[in-house]
């Protein structure tokens, strides 16, 4: 199965509502596990990083799923390309400022 063929799977036995509860759910997982990285010893950062793949995997699927409820896979590639240009040209200049 495709990725595509998987999220409709998914959509269509769950339904629209519960996956993105679920990717709201994800999406607290993984602030969690960045917010804890930096308290935690030396010798537990592999495994926490580790933790962040995973839960970053999770997201971007979720995402991937909520890209197929609205249809918008195209224009996010889209605007991601557009976004991606301007901060490029953002971080060119001396005075570099993300929040411009």
């Amino acid at each position: 199965m495709t990725e595509k063929e998987i999220y409709y799977e998914v959509l269509t036995k769950n339904g629209a509502p519960v996956q993105v509860m679920l990717l709201f759910e994800k999406l607290g997982e993984l602030m969690k596990s960045i917010a804890e990285y930096d308290r935690q010893p030396i010798e537990n950062k592999e495994k926490d990083e580790f933790a962040i793949t995973k839960k970053i995997a999770d997201v971007e699927i979720m995402l991937g799923q909520l890209k197929e409820i609205f249809d918008i896979s195209d224009r996010v590639a889209i605007e991601k390309d557009r976004k991606l240009k301007i901060i490029e040209k953002r971080v060119k200049r001396k005075n570099y400022n993300e929040f411009e």
